[in-house]
């Protein structure tokens, strides 16, 4: 419509003829009136007939704006894939970041069942992710041939946790406490 409404008004100018990128066409229409009004004429009754086949013609395909299968597998692949980083790692960073993208995701997903499962036994969880990297740091100490190698290991892994305390009860702040403190 909105071409029919240009062509008709400023046709005769070769207005739609640059829009449609023919310069030399609207040059040729500016010049002559629009070929003398008959190219204007016919593009205008053009124009119209192109409007009422559009008009016409039922909407019938329907394309989505997302594929939600497509959305669906991705949120089931960032779930596992947190599932997997939270439950293995002995980085907080990527604990605390991974355990925020699950509980995020699972909310943007609708899983009021799981979300509640992960918000329940974060704690839990950490308690889990402490032990892990307490483990982690007795594994490297063994592998340093000074008693300031091993304790280095404690300390980094200790000041890891810590970054995050604000996240940990104070349950698993005394867990820290306790795993580390006798050790650097």
């Amino acid at each position: 419509m909105a071409n029919f409404i240009i062509t008709l008004l400023f046709g005769w100018c070769g207005v739609h003829k640059f829009m449609q990128k023919k310069a030399g066409m609207g040059i040729l229409y500016l010049l002559t009136f629009g070929l003398f009004g008959i190219g204007w004429v016919y593009d205008c009754i053009i124009s119209f007939v192109n409007m009422r086949k559009c008009n016409q013609q039922p909407f019938t395909s329907y394309e989505p704006l997302i594929d939600v299968d497509v959305v669906v597998d991705d949120r089931k692949r960032i779930v596992d894939d947190c599932t997997r980083l939270i439950s293995t790692t002995t980085s907080s960073d990527v604990f605390f970041s991974r355990y925020d993208l699950l509980l995020k995701t699972l909310s943007e997903m609708g899983d009021y069942v799981m979300l509640g499962r992960f918000n329940d036994y974060k704690q839990s969880n950490i308690e889990s992710f402490i032990i892990r990297s307490y483990n982690n740091a007795l594994i490297k100490a063994d592998g340093m041939k000074t008693e300031k190698g091993k304790c280095n290991q404690f300390r980094k892994a200790y000041d890891d946790i810590m970054k995050h305390r604000s996240e940990l009860s104070d349950h698993n702040l005394e867990l820290v406490e306790q795993k580390f403190s006798g050790k650097m």
